[in-house]
C-alpha cells in the first residue's frame, strides 16, 4: 500500500504567471477573423500545476509534471481550477488569447 502524500496549492508569483501565460499564448492558433483557439492541450494542466503545487514533505520542492500527469483526471481538473483561482488566471488568460 502506498503512503498518502501531502501537497500545499499556492499562489503564483510573477515570474511563475508570465511563464504560465507565455507558454498558453504559444498554444495558440489565431485565424484570419483573429479567433484564438488552443491548438494542444498536452500538458496544459500540467504546465500550471508544476509552477503552483509543492510537496509538503521532503524540502517542498514542486511537482514534476511526471508526478502530475499520474494524478486522476477529476483531481487534476479542480487542482487546475483552484490553481487558476488562487492567482487571478482566468481573466488573464482571456486577455493573452484575444477574448477579452
Amino acid at each position: 500500500s502506498s503512503q498518502p502524500v501531502a501537497y500545499v496549492l499556492r499562489e503564483l508569483d510573477g515570474r511563475a504567471r508570465d511563464a504560465y501565460l507565455n507558454n498558453l499564448t504559444g498554444r495558440l492558433k489565431t485565424d484570419a477573423k483573429g479567433n484564438s483557439t488552443l491548438k494542444d492541450f498536452t500538458g496544459l494542466q500540467a504546465n500550471l500545476l508544476t509552477r503552483s503545487l509543492f510537496h509538503v514533505d521532503g524540502g517542498g520542492g514542486a511537482v514534476t509534471e511526471k508526478e502530475v500527469q499520474a494524478f486522476p483526471a477529476r483531481v487534476l481538473v479542480a487542482l487546475f481550477n483552484k490553481s487558476k483561482d488562487l492567482s487571478g488566471l482566468d481573466d488573464e488568460a482571456e486577455e493573452a488569447a484575444g477574448n477579452d
